[in-house]
């Protein structure tokens, strides 16, 4: 798997003694997620950046050229250190924890809404707003020794889903582990929960032998009403109450 290849080598990579910093050029569509990944399995205090450019090399103003001299900058710019991966783009640094990819073609896509740039660049050099820091509640997962990665489907659901596409989920990892999370904008359970979320909540629970699902506390009442005494595991097993 190219992603756990690409964490395993820049962990490598940083832990010997003759590497200060890592430069990953990355296409833009998918940028985000690479970058969070390395923010959640790379563990160093040494800076990781990740740039791309949103203009191809054949058009007018490509920028790639422009990101990558200030990317690799920054790599190797020692007072970087301890403020976990980056992306830099547009004269702009974001932490790959909160970053996203907000436009499809304007320059100044790549932004953390609520938590904002952590730094911008003047004439190729960094500048910052804050002291280097790590995200509140940032958590790392060493996977330094696995050869594998899990696969986890993630299925939207909308008013008007098909609940046969779930039922399809459910059938083809019968008997393994399933974890369904459900949330609603404002308001109570309407009709399209009470016809399709919850009868699948309890299929799936009876399909597979480790279950967990996280629902609005406003849901539990309904579910409690509708609880078989037959259902197996037990309802204290399945909810994260």
């Amino acid at each position: 798997m190219i992603l756990l290849n690409i964490t395993q080598q820049i962990q490598t990579e940083l832990d010997s003694p003759y590497f200060q910093g890592v430069v990953v050029t990355h296409g833009t569509d998918t940028l985000e997620e690479t970058a969070y990944v390395l923010a959640l399995r790379v563990n160093t205090t040494n800076p990781i950046v990740v740039v791309g450019a949103m203009r191809p090399a054949t058009v007018i103003s490509a920028d790639g050229p422009e990101n990558l001299l200030p990317a690799v900058a920054l790599a190797a710019t020692p007072e970087v250190e301890g403020r976990g991966p980056m992306v830099g783009l547009n004269d702009r640094i974001a932490s790959a924890y909160y970053v996203t990819k907000s436009k499809d073609n304007q320059l100044d896509t790549f932004k953390a809404p609520e938590q904002g740039h952590i730094g911008y660049f003047t004439n190729v050099k960094p500048m910052f707003y804050y002291l280097a820091s790590l995200p509140l509640g940032h958590h790392y997962f060493n996977i330094s020794t696995s050869t594998t990665l899990s696969l986890v489907d993630i299925h939207y659901g909308h008013q008007f889903v098909n609940p046969a596409l779930i039922t399809a989920l459910v059938n083809l990892e019968r008997g393994g582990s399933f974890s369904l999370a459900w949330e609603q904008v404002a308001g109570h359970p309407g009709d399209g929960s009470r016809t399709y979320i919850y009868p699948l909540i309890f299929s799936v629970a009876q399909a597979f032998k480790h279950t967990r699902i996280r629902l609005p506390h406003r849901f539990y009442p309904y579910l409690l009403h509708r609880a078989h005494s037959s259902l197996s595991p037990p309802l204290s097993a399945i909810f994260a109450l």
